[in-house]
């Protein structure tokens, strides 16, 4: 464009549903309540303006992507941070376990 020399772009993106925040929230919840693999008692979700937190700590990395999943289908959700923690349960067997495990493993491998 000849003689332009600059272009304010004030275009703003809004949801087609207008959800207050706690409506998305209970949402949210009620998401992963239905999804067995999200321990929901663990996790905190918190929403402002359509934008999601979700804090807390899981067993395994799969359950972290899985309830940042279950907040995305939610109707209103804009954006989402995912500030999940992953810190996996220590091992229960003992040492002694352990190395049994591995022996018969190590037996049952073709040689």
């Amino acid at each position: 464009m000849y003689g332009v020399k600059a272009v304010a772009n004030d275009i703003e993106v809004k949801p087609g549903t207008s959800r207050s925040d706690p409506e998305i929230a209970t949402d949210i919840v009620q998401a992963m309540r239905i999804n067995v693999v999200v321990p929901d008692d663990k996790l905190k979700i918190t929403t402002r303006e359509g934008f999601v937190t979700l804090e807390g700590e899981v067993d395994r990395y799969f359950q972290r992507d899985v309830a940042e999943g279950c907040a995305r289908n939610v109707a209103g959700v804009r954006g989402i941070t995912n500030l999940i923690e992953v810190k996996p349960k220590p091992a229960t067997a003992s040492s002694g376990e352990l190395r049994a495990k591995i022996e018969d493993a190590l037996k049952r491998m073709p040689r």
